[in-house]
């Protein structure tokens, strides 16, 4: 069930799009967001159970769900619309364009290029 609406208003038609490795707060080496100083984020409904969490001493910030935890876009950053790939329920045609924080990459993920790929879970 979908708890939260939203759309954007003049999405640039290239946003940037970016791989970043913050394992401390999010719990995986990777995050793919969408990142724009123009774009204005309406929501339709739901806003009522968004939180916003900002890692102390940081400008890193995390927008989601109180009820199921998903990720939501952010506007905790004066000025930048942060926006989860992984809310969105349109595709996106483009591939990432920068890898962020990677001084703190994690050192086993350095080879995750050359590893299998599987669509599924491997059998």
């Amino acid at each position: 069930m979908r708890i939260q609406a939203f759309e954007f208003m003049d999405l640039p038609q290239t946003p940037r799009f970016l791989r970043d490795s913050v394992v401390e707060s999010l719990g995986s080496a990777h995050a793919a967001n969408l990142f724009s100083h123009s774009a204005k984020l309406v929501w339709q409904s739901g806003l009522d159970a968004v939180n916003s969490f900002t890692l102390p001493g940081t400008r890193h910030s995390k927008s989601f769900c109180k009820l199921c935890g998903s990720a939501l876009p952010s506007t905790q950053i004066a000025g930048l619309l942060v926006v989860p790939a992984g809310c969105l329920d349109t595709e996106i045609s483009m591939l990432p364009t920068a890898h962020l924080f990677l001084s703190n990459e994690v050192s086993w993920d350095g080879g995750a290029g050359e590893v299998p790929r599987f669509k599924g879970l491997p059998e």
